[in-house]
């Protein structure tokens, strides 16, 4: 008899009674879901596998749609002065192999682009300079990015990273980017600045970025090819290093303790660090400004300095700024612990459009 299976159906029987008792309290519902969700990710056996919502993608497929290159036309013609691409997710390297491709980059010349502003701190704008005036090739651009990133975050420390393949490719079509760009008169900028990050918030920025590294290797070692960061593989990859004791599942050759856990957690309280990077949007919003003057610009940055009130969206001008999220497949946009992550709350922005990269469409955002 499988005790585990029976349990599992008992408790999801317990569930639905659950939220059939509960459908007059959101709130209550909405909790309950996500301890549903954390509950699944937690015992998945596939932890590079995409729990996503089916209801979202027929929502998504509803919506208003164009080709991307249609799209981008008459969105890059728009009287609005920044086009914002809403980075939805950093170790996904497809958004930047799209954004920086050749087919987008030629795009944002040909609409008379004339600046790029890209997630990346002043520190590394010497190097990008030397790319754009063709001092430095792709090798060089990114020997001197990765220098310059043990500088910043003070480690020579070496790293298991199983996208660092990826990672690298992205780096080598940025360099061809911003030297096609620089050559068509577009200037690609880094205006970034963390200067009000402690060495503690940058450590634990490092430190979190290495804990995805680990998740990102369970997931290989489990046979996924190309995995993502998602809610459901941290999820997994945690609990299954420090929880699960029942015999169903070895721990992770790259196992963290729940000991280094608290060590994190103990560096730096990571709701205060997004905080600051939130804060400095205000900063942010005045750089890119005074950079762009009345000229049209591009703007590569993380989604969440779009989705939400006084997010860079509200501090350009609502009047002059169209957003666009970027998503590498309708999976990655439905997965489930992305939208558990996203709850509109009421500083939520909804992006104007939605870029699935793989169906190559562009859809009204719902």
């Amino acid at each position: 008899m499988d005790f585990k299976k029976i349990a599992g159906r008992i408790a999801q029987q317990a569930s639905n009674v659950a939220k059939q008792a509960l459908k007059g309290n959101p709130e209550i519902q909405e909790r309950l879901e996500q301890a549903e969700y954390l509950a699944k990710a937690a015992l998945t056996d596939e932890p590079g596998k995409i729990d996503f919502s089916l209801e979202e993608v027929f929502r998504l497929e509803a919506q208003p749609q164009a080709d991307a290159e249609d799209f981008y036309k008459t969105a890059l013609a728009d009287k609005k002065q920044y086009l914002f691409f809403g980075d939805t997710n950093h170790t996904d390297t497809t958004l930047h192999h799209f954004f920086f491709g050749e087919e987008n980059a030629r795009r944002l010349v040909e609409a008379g682009v004339k600046h790029v502003f890209v997630e990346y701190q002043p520190e590394y704008q010497d190097i990008f300079d030397e790319c754009a005036a063709g001092k430095i090739d792709e090798e060089g651009f990114i020997k001197k990015m990765q220098k310059r990133s043990q500088e910043i975050y003070g480690t020579a420390e070496k790293i298991d990273n199983p996208i660092a393949k990826d990672m690298l490719e992205s780096h080598k079509i940025m360099a061809r980017a911003i030297r096609y760009w620089a050559e068509n008169g577009v200037k690609t900028h880094c205006p970034d600045d963390r200067s009000s990050f402690s060495k503690k918030d940058l450590n634990a920025l490092r430190d979190t970025y290495k804990l995805f590294y680990q998740a990102l290797r369970f997931a290989k070692d489990k046979g996924t090819d190309k995995p993502v960061v998602t809610q459901r593989l941290m999820v997994s990859y945690i609990f299954n290093s420090t929880v699960r004791k029942d015999g169903s599942a070895k721990k992770p050759q790259n196992a963290i303790s729940t000991e280094e856990l608290k060590k994190m957690g103990e560096k730096a309280n990571a709701l205060n660090i997004m905080k600051k990077r939130m804060d400095d949007d205000k900063k942010l919003a005045k750089t890119i400004a005074r950079l762009a003057g009345d000229e049209k610009s591009a703007i590569l940055f993380g989604a969440g300095h779009g989705d939400r009130q006084n997010g860079l969206g509200d501090l350009l001008g609502k009047e002059k700024v169209l957003r666009v999220n970027l998503h590498s497949s309708p999976e990655m946009y439905a997965e489930r612990g992305d939208i558990l992550m996203r709850r509109r709350g009421a500083d939520y922005r909804a992006p104007d459009y939605v870029h699935i990269v793989n169906r190559n469409k562009v859809y009204k955002a719902g």
